[in-house]
């Protein structure tokens, strides 16, 4: 597992093996389409692949509070952040 903090302070534990996890390739082709409905399918399915229920569960209370509401956009942009973070700690592992 890795642990870490994101630039706005939410602390998360996540699968150092979300990177190559094809249950996010699959949501970010949802969230690529023109189809609204596919969309919104694909910010949870992102967000759970990420963070697993339990992460996300904390992370909505954590942009409830910060952000006045569980903003879709601001959560999705939060677990890329996350996503690009384990991608570069599992780089520097492998050096």
């Amino acid at each position: 597992m890795i642990t870490g903090t994101t630039k706005d302070g939410f602390d998360f534990e996540v699968s150092e093996n979300i990177g190559k996890d094809f249950r996010i390739v699959m949501s970010l082709r949802k969230l690529s389409t023109d189809d609204v409905t596919a969309k919104i399918e694909g910010t949870y399915d992102f967000a759970e692949a990420v963070l697993g229920k339990h992460g996300i569960d904390k992370l909505v209370d954590f942009t409830t509070k910060k952000q006045g509401f569980a903003d879709s956009e601001y959560i999705i942009n939060t677990c890329h952040e996350i996503v690009a973070f384990v991608n570069e700690k599992n780089a520097e592992i492998k050096k």
